[in-house]
């Protein structure tokens, strides 16, 4: 009799320890109001889990989340002040950023990922108004994702989005950053990937002070530059969904390129070019070898030429491009398509 009673309490432990589990796959909102509230929401939250912030708040310290459950934090226009503070996201944390929330602050930076952290911001905004501060820094051996919401800052000098040091992972496929200083800047062999509807301005849109840069879609625009390169790569690969406004620049003075070509469409057996405008005189453009061979592509005096022979098969090709200005290397792709030589 004692072992059956053993067996069924040892049972209903067993089943209501699943019936906790079950209940934690369906994911929770928390409203939060207070600075109190979302200290202890931030900490404690499940994976999947959302908060939202229904009160405006202002912190009183850094807000550090090191929570490794990834959850979002979301609202219908409040706001969450930092003031002289930052929120902090820490290692193994995984904050997802989005609705209509403003998260505004004068720190030197507003939104600070540390090494191991991701950010992502789906919607909302991050601002920041601190001379030389950043809205968003994205630490060595962090992610950050950016596929909606704005990023701005008002102050001198100021960046909208900084990557800092190496490892880091930084993906910006929509959503709109502005800056009173640069839009995006890499730093210290940080790298990052724009594409998609990204839209980035700034008296520099982009800037590589040392790191590296890949523009696949979306828009680069400065008033000054589009693009100021420095030490380090910047790969661009030529599409219709890509626009630089404002040149592409050496951070020492020359000109890589005013504008950006567009795609080319050639008859195979016949020649076609490629004009590339605003070139300083002191960089020379390259054929790079991962040129495809069947475009017989050559440069003279910054216009390519392509001869595809008659048998050349239709369709897409890549011609490759590559310059240099001091320890800054700049990688052009431009897509090139090949029809065949209509003889009806």
């Amino acid at each position: 009799m004692r072992k059956t009673i053993k067996k069924l309490l040892l049972l209903a432990a067993v089943m209501a320890v699943f019936i906790m589990l079950q209940s934690k796959v369906q994911a929770a909102t928390y409203d939060v109001s207070t600075l109190e509230d979302l200290k202890t929401a931030v900490a404690s939250v499940y994976g999947g889990d959302t908060i939202n912030i229904i009160g405006d708040i202002t912190l009183d310290s850094d807000l550090s989340i090191t929570n490794t459950n990834a959850f979002a934090i979301t609202s219908s226009g409040r706001t969450i002040t930092c003031g002289s503070y930052k929120i902090v996201i820490g290692a193994g944390a995984d904050v997802t950023v989005g609705g209509d929330l403003a998260i505004t602050g004068a720190a030197t930076s507003t939104v600070s990922v540390q090494s191991g952290g991701r950010f992502t911001l789906a919607g909302g905004t991050v601002s920041n108004s601190a001379s030389g501060g950043a809205a968003v820094s994205v630490d060595s051996g962090s992610d950050a994702v950016i596929s909606g919401g704005t990023i701005t800052t008002t102050g001198s000098s100021s960046y909208g989005m900084l990557v800092q040091d190496a490892a880091t992972t930084v993906t910006i496929s929509g959503g709109t950053i502005s800056s009173a200083g640069a839009g995006l800047s890499i730093a210290n062999s940080g790298a990052a990937t724009v594409s998609g509807t990204a839209q980035i301005t700034g008296t520099d849109g982009v800037v590589v002070a040392e790191g590296s840069v890949t523009l696949e879609g979306g828009a680069s625009s400065g008033t000054a530059r589009g693009v100021n390169l420095g030490h380090g790569q910047v790969d661009i690969t030529v599409s219709g969904g890509l626009s630089v406004s404002g040149g592409v620049f050496a951070s020492t003075g020359p000109s890589f390129l005013s504008a950006l070509p567009s795609p080319v469409t050639v008859t195979a057996g016949q020649t076609g070019q490629v004009a590339l405008a605003g070139v300083d005189g002191s960089i020379t453009f390259a054929i790079d070898p991962a040129t495809a061979s069947e475009l017989a592509a050559s440069i003279v005096s910054n216009t390519v030429t392509l001869q595809p022979a008659p048998a050349t098969p239709a369709g897409g090709y890549d011609l490759v491009l590559t310059a240099q200005s001091g320890s800054g290397n700049l990688k052009l792709t431009v897509p090139v398509s090949v029809e065949n030589l209509d003889i009806s």
